[in-house]
């Protein structure tokens, strides 16, 4: 069964939606960016026993949002994983 706080990360990473509360974030879990590559940002790390990937992935076109990738690891398993727009 998972922890009550596992399952209240994952409610945090979907309600990001905007930058502040992004880099506020991954500040406080003490999550690390990895140089993406063009049009990604990423950002790694650990916190309370799970792997958490970020990625904040720039409009492809003009007629295209930003949008915001969560993954959320535990013991080599997805646990939770999200795409949604972002507005950065």
């Amino acid at each position: 069964m998972r922890d009550v706080r596992f399952d209240a990360l994952c409610s945090v990473l979907d309600g990001i939606q905007a930058r502040p509360e992004l880099i506020e974030l991954t500040l406080e879990l003490g999550l690390y960016n990895v140089p993406g590559e063009g049009s990604v940002e990423v950002w790694k790390g650990k916190a309370l026993g799970a792997g958490i990937e970020i990625l904040l992935l720039a409009p492809v076109d003009a007629s295209s949002e930003w949008a915001i990738s969560t993954l959320v690891t535990a013991g080599g398993r997805v646990e939770h994983i999200r795409r949604r727009p972002f507005r950065n």
